[in-house]
């Protein structure tokens, strides 16, 4: 009495071979295949006329009741983060299974349940392309994200969802016990700096360059990793607060001056880094 189309995909031809299997088994004479659809235009690939059962009529139900319903989709989507940047690229395919162009259609970038980005896109009958957007995602964790097209006919098939895994960026505390007015490329963390200011590094590292004297005052439990540029400017006084660092799980770079006798790094820091320097 009533009958409506879904919204999923299908594939004709193998119905018709099941058709052809059934009807040929039949004795009777009157064959009759009787097929609903809508008449989209997708699932009839690779039917041909000798598909149809033989000595079998074909009679077609159009359940789209002569109506041209247009439906666009997104699918295929991808993320990834630029490399360098704290940019997140997220990109879909959208394709107009309908007859007509398409113009202006919105497409909608959603973060945690709020739009962060908009653009329009221009699609002809039958055309599928690809489609980008750009986001810088702010705080660590996951983040859960939808790419929205603009409503039709079949809303099904109008989102791609996706999630994305922001990295906790590493927290990195430069001590440097150069002396105040030595020019910049002459200082211990010269070279430190100017690698933790990479681009690449950026993205995944915050750092800041202390004097001894300043990390002697600072809540050292904020930070990640300990960068010693020159290990002869701290004291034995420092060595607790060194200690506490890395039992907590922190990391710790040392480096020693030329100036730095090896037998006083092995009898002041032993404890700290069982190695021996000879």
């Amino acid at each position: 009495e009533e009958a409506k189309q879904g919204y999923l995909s299908t594939c004709l031809k193998p119905a018709f071979e099941e058709a052809r299997r059934i009807l040929g088994e039949e004795n009777n004479r009157l064959k009759r295949v009787f097929l609903f659809t809508d008449l989209a235009r997708n699932g009839w690939e690779g039917i041909k006329g000798e598909d149809i059962p033989e000595g079998a009529s074909l009679t077609v139900f159009d359940l789209s009741r002569g109506k041209p319903w247009f439906n666009r989709e997104v699918k295929n989507g991808g993320v990834r983060r630029i490399a360098g940047e704290e940019t997140t690229e997220i990109s879909v395919a959208i394709q107009n299974y309908s007859l007509k162009n398409e113009k202006e259609i919105p497409l909608s970038l959603i973060i945690d349940g709020k739009k962060v980005a908009q653009k329009f896109s221009d699609l002809k009958a039958g055309e599928r392309k690809r489609e980008k957007m750009y986001h810088r995602i702010s705080g660590s964790g996951y983040h859960f994200g939808e790419l929205r097209m603009d409503s039709d006919f079949l809303d099904v098939d109008n989102s791609w969802y996706f999630v994305v895994h922001q990295p906790k960026k590493i927290s990195v505390l430069v001590i440097d016990g150069s002396p105040v007015g030595l020019p910049a490329h002459q200082k211990s963390s010269y070279y430190i700096r100017l690698a933790l200011a990479s681009p690449r590094a950026l993205s995944t590292l915050s750092s800041e360059v202390v004097s001894p004297f300043q990390w002697r005052e600072m809540a050292i439990e904020d930070y990640d990793v300990l960068v010693v540029t020159d290990l002869s400017q701290l004291s034995l006084e420092d060595r607790p607060r060194l200690l506490r660092f890395l039992r907590r799980g922190g990391g710790v770079f040392i480096f020693h001056s030329a100036k730095h006798e090896p037998e006083e790094y092995n009898r002041t820091w032993s404890s700290l880094l069982p190695v021996i320097y000879r």
